[in-house]
């Protein structure tokens, strides 16, 4: 949540560390709040704003473990095919130094790290919440969006919107898996742009509590096979035409 004095701080923060803040948008952008370039030359807007309310997903009863809800009812009849997610949870970028991203959007926009995978990847939220909103993928020659993530209400809402993609031509899927860090369910769909979308759910909730660790593991617990080439060349390549 950005407020007024929060963004008045935030541009005298900015212009003390000697980024320049502009109030103009870059072509395409919308005219609202402040823009200004991170350490590597990437637009950020911050305006004022609440957090929306996401949409409450309920609960699907459910026989899973020890739970014995759902009684006389056939559950592939319930559910909705075309699921939507209720909000968009984070997304990761490429950068060329990620400690040095991570400390400029620390120390600027007062994210916190809640995990780093070895100079691979940092993820970082905002306060109390997902274990993260934010993040970078590191060692790469360029910037740009690695991918979007929004969350759905279950295993079922993933795959059926998984499903949807593909029967709209986008047939370049990694999933379904459970990633490591964060612990959420993930499947993630190839853009039009070279991008990722991914659907997630049961991701790890973190407070002031949580401590933040540096790992060195595996991106996923369980997940399909994948060809040889898929994360040297295809999840760390961008609309930018250029892999990691």
């Amino acid at each position: 949540r950005t407020t007024a004095d929060g963004l008045a701080e935030l541009r005298t923060r900015l212009a003390a560390s000697g980024t320049i803040v502009d109030d103009e948008p870059p072509a395409g952008g919308e005219p609202v709040g402040i823009w200004f370039r991170d350490l590597h030359d990437v637009w950020v807007n911050v305006r004022v704003a609440d957090p929306p309310a996401p949409a409450p997903f309920g609960a699907a009863p459910s026989n899973a473990g020890d739970a014995r809800l759902r009684v006389d009812t056939a559950a592939w009849t319930t559910y909705d095919p075309n699921p939507r997610p209720r909000q968009l949870g984070h997304f990761l970028i490429f950068t060329p130094d990620i400690y040095a991203s991570e400390a400029w959007y620390v120390e600027n926009l007062g994210f916190v790290v809640s995990d780093r995978s070895l100079g691979k990847g940092h993820f970082l939220r905002a306060g109390d919440g997902f274990h993260h909103v934010f993040g970078f993928i590191g060692g790469s020659r360029h910037n740009g969006l690695h991918h979007v993530s929004f969350e759905m209400a279950g295993v079922d809402e993933i795959m059926l919107g998984t499903s949807r993609m593909r029967e709209h031509g986008h047939d370049e899927v990694w999933g379904l898996g459970r990633h490591t860090i964060g612990s959420n369910l993930f499947s993630y769909i190839r853009d039009p742009w070279g991008s990722w979308c991914e659907y997630f759910a049961d991701m790890d909730l973190v407070t002031s509590a949580w401590q933040p660790s540096d790992v060195e593991a595996p991106p996923h617990v369980w997940a399909p096979p994948m060809e040889a080439d898929f994360f040297p060349r295809k999840f760390f390549y961008n609309a930018e035409g250029e892999g990691r």
